[in-house]
């Protein structure tokens, strides 16, 4: 979407934007509801970042996107295979997580009930019958691939990300508070 001159419409559908003279952005339907674009004026930074920012915070696969979903410039890939009742109940929790890491991290989530989506990526995990909810991860620019072998709540998989895919290790010693310290 690109904007040029009409603030009133702009402050109507987007009030928490500030209004300039320029606005290109993408409006999503999606939990995003728009992403500003900041860089410079150049069709090519354009394009990189319409390449980055398409994709929903967790983009659901299906046979008909397969293609456009591996061919990204996102080469970290967060896949979370699950149940539909499964996956709605780690929704929320991993959209949170999702919006931390745009454009760093793609999360994908496969139903587990469509083998002709999900068995594919699990064979190469040695997964031959899956009947829970499994997440891996793929980094598809080295070529490696991690399998979350601890229970798949959305902490242990914002832990994984962080320490295996993007190498940042968080520990947390001490909290303090104005009359109490946890460690």
């Amino acid at each position: 979407m690109t904007y040029n001159g009409v603030n009133g419409v702009v402050k109507l559908l987007f009030p928490e934007l500030k209004a300039s003279d320029v606005f290109i952005g993408m409006v999503k339907t999606k939990a995003e509801r728009y992403t500003k674009y900041d860089g410079s004026y150049k069709m090519e930074k354009i394009l990189e970042f319409l390449g980055k920012k398409k994709f929903p915070l967790i983009t659901k696969s299906s046979e008909s996107n397969t293609a456009w979903v591996y061919s990204t410039s996102v080469k970290l890939q967060v896949m979370i295979f699950a149940k539909a009742d499964d996956f709605q109940s780690m929704a929320q929790p991993l959209e949170d997580i999702a919006r931390r890491f745009k454009s760093k991290l793609m999360f994908i989530y496969i139903d587990i009930t469509n083998e002709n989506l999900a068995m594919p990526f699990l064979t190469l995990f040695g997964i031959e019958d899956a009947n829970k909810t499994v997440v891996a991860a793929f980094d598809n620019k080295l070529n490696s691939k991690y399998l979350l072998e601890a229970d798949p709540s959305p902490s242990n998989i914002e832990d994984a990300v962080l320490k295996e895919k993007c190498k940042i290790d968080l520990c947390v010693v001490r909290i303090t508070g104005s009359s109490n310290m946890f460690e």
